[in-house]
């Protein structure tokens, strides 16, 4: 699981949304379909998890819709990986 106490959160949540350009951007959303395909999930069973809809979720894996950052957390907790290694951040 991902716990952050409130500085950690503050500096995740900062650079997500301020620091990321759009290479960046790009980038994560290709590592978090990488971990979906990786255990063999298609966007309908990645999106019944998170509970939301498919749609959004296959936005977010294309760039065209911003990943809130509690979906972010999910994922990281589901893949039992850090937010910096899901969204590309270090390899």
């Amino acid at each position: 699981m991902c716990y952050f106490d409130t500085l950690g959160f503050i500096i995740v949540l900062n650079w997500y949304n301020v620091n990321m350009n759009n290479k960046d951007y790009q980038k994560m959303c290709k590592s978090i379909k990488d971990f979906r395909e990786e255990k063999g999930l298609s966007q309908g069973e990645i999106s019944k998890i998170l509970n939301i809809n498919r749609t959004v979720y296959n936005r977010y894996e294309n760039g065209k819709r911003a990943i809130p950052i509690e979906i972010l957390w999910q994922l990281a907790d589901f893949y039992k990986i850090s937010i910096d290694l899901l969204i590309g951040r270090i390899d």
